[in-house]
């Protein structure tokens, strides 16, 4: 069998995931979904209002550092779901500094990642000027989140009372 041909965003639009035979899905199931999805978010796509990455496991640093400077201009995504995706802290406080000028994104979801509790006060200092985030999940962290940091939720929240 011949190895799958590498493409990138620069590509075009990907082949529809019905068409990528076995061979591909087994070596790069959705490598090309994620970067087209990266496209629309930095284009600012109003087609792109949801982008489910739950369990991927090939959102690498790079790729959230592009994700995130996309989500910070980005004015119609309304959900982010990066539950277990290996999520570090760097990349939550990636996500922290993109989510303080996002005015669309409601719906955040980092459950069963590794941040420690330097991403999770990012995060709440995020929740502090950021209006349009109503839901954040964060349970499950692989590391412990420790006092400071939920005690630092906790302030943030009732700062940003709805």
């Amino acid at each position: 069998m011949t190895p799958p041909i590498a493409r990138s965003v620069a590509d075009g639009p990907v082949v529809p995931l019905s068409a990528v035979t076995g061979v591909v899905r087994a070596t790069n199931p959705i490598l090309d979904e994620l970067l087209l999805a990266i496209q629309l978010l930095n284009a600012n796509d109003p087609s792109l209002t949801v982008l489910d990455l739950k369990d991927s496991k090939i959102l690498t640093p790079n790729l959230c550092v592009a994700l995130c400077a996309g989500l910070a201009s980005n004015t119609y995504l309304k959900e982010l779901n990066l539950a277990n995706t290996k999520v570090q802290t760097s990349e939550a406080i990636d996500l922290a500094v993109a989510l303080r000028t996002n005015t669309s994104l409601e719906i955040l979801n980092l459950e069963s990642n590794f941040i420690a509790p330097a991403g999770i006060k990012a995060l709440a200092d995020m929740i502090e000027v950021n209006s349009a985030l109503k839901e954040l999940k964060l349970s499950n962290q692989k590391s412990p989140a420790g006092t400071d940091a939920e005690q630092s939720l906790a302030r943030a929240m009732q700062k940003n009372e709805r």
